[in-house]
């Protein structure tokens, strides 16, 4: 599937993407027109959801992360599991783990779909997200998704998390696994902060940015017409 796209990719008049490196990965195989937008959250999905009763209990957590597992994500989060922090992961492929029988108690294995996915992110007080490594990304659709759902988003400090959010104004940035351990134990004790950073954080990714779907096809539409 990816051999046929890279093949024709050159052909199309424009690329819309939202991540920079795909950017020069692109001109390296002919690519001349890319768009680079912020990553879309869904209005109606990325927002609070009605709980059930059973629901707030099985998923209050202090730190929930939803995300596929990847070498240096097992590193990071079994650090931060070691320093004795509060976490559940849920998401695919973390049995492939090499330390997958001692992390078992923090994971809840297989993909997550919607609703459910919105209200794990609810339930937390913080929501780590971490761009992948091996796609040389700098920011994900979570990055955005955390933030429209209303809790605090905590990110690895990348380029493009600096340019979309004020650190520790609307999201809090981390460099280390011990960096964000001690940046969350901070701020799961300081509500007052906490939720503050989180109200500013919804409000810049949904008035600020509008970075919902609608908003965004109609930047590209709007681009290709430039282009015609």
């Amino acid at each position: 599937r990816w051999k046929l796209y890279l093949d024709a990719a050159k052909y199309y008049d424009l690329t819309a993407t939202f991540y920079k490196s795909r950017i020069s990965m692109g001109k390296n195989i002919g690519i001349k027109n890319f768009l680079l937008l912020t990553p879309p959250y869904q209005k109606d999905v990325h927002c609070k959801k009605k709980l059930t009763k059973k629901e707030k209990d099985k998923l209050k957590n202090d730190v929930a992360v939803i995300c596929t597992w990847f070498p240096e994500r097992g590193v990071f989060f079994k650090k931060l599991i070691d320093y004795g922090l509060k976490i559940k992961i849920y998401g695919s492929r973390w049995n492939k783990d090499p330390n997958y029988l001692k992390l078992k108690s923090h994971i809840s294995l297989g993909h997550v779909d919607h609703p459910m996915y919105s209200k794990i992110i609810q339930s937390a007080k913080i929501s780590i997200c971490i761009p992948s490594e091996g796609n040389i990304d700098g920011i994900t659709r979570r990055s955005i998704e955390i933030p429209a759902i209303g809790t605090l988003l905590f990110a690895k400090k990348t380029d493009e998390h600096k340019k979309l959010f004020s650190e520790n104004k609307e999201a809090i940035f981390f460099n280390s696994a011990k960096e964000c351990f001690q940046k969350c134990k901070f701020y799961l004790n300081n509500e007052k902060k906490r939720k503050k950073i989180s109200k500013n954080g919804k409000i810049k990714v949904t008035k600020i940015l509008k970075a919902d779907y609608l908003t965004t096809i109609k930047k590209v539409v709007k681009k290709l017409n430039q282009l015609s």
